[in-house]
């Protein structure tokens, strides 16, 4: 599955992140709610957490 942030980043199952407080994650899973998408992601650091695409501001 592929999804679109408000910024126009393209997220597929399997992409490496960086999360300023959470570290470096892998998007374990990517699912549809409403006007975003809410994604699992397994951290290094701190396991795994949800977060929503148009807030997580995430870097690929």
């Amino acid at each position: 599955m592929t999804v679109e942030n408000s910024s126009n980043i393209l997220y597929h199952v399997g992409d490496k992140v960086e999360h300023a407080a959470f570290g470096t994650g892998i998007i374990l899973s990517i699912q549809p709610i409403g006007n975003d998408n809410l994604l699992e992601i397994e951290f290094s650091r701190v396991g795994t957490k949800k977060l929503f695409a148009k807030f997580a501001r995430l870097e690929r």
